[in-house]
């Protein structure tokens, strides 16, 4: 969760990985795996 707004080369990898990263967290923390998919999709779309 720590590269989310990472600027370096590579953002989209350091992005994606943020993302498992916070998808597994959302999992961790007792949240509906669908819940999780929807939420990681809706940051996708943002800018």
């Amino acid at each position: 969760m720590a590269l989310i707004g990472h600027h370096g080369t590579g953002r989209a990898d350091n992005r994606l990985m943020a993302n498992e990263k916070l998808g597994e967290s959302l999992r961790v923390l007792g949240l509906d795996p669908t819940a999780c998919r929807v939420y990681l999709a809706l940051l996708e779309l943002s800018p």
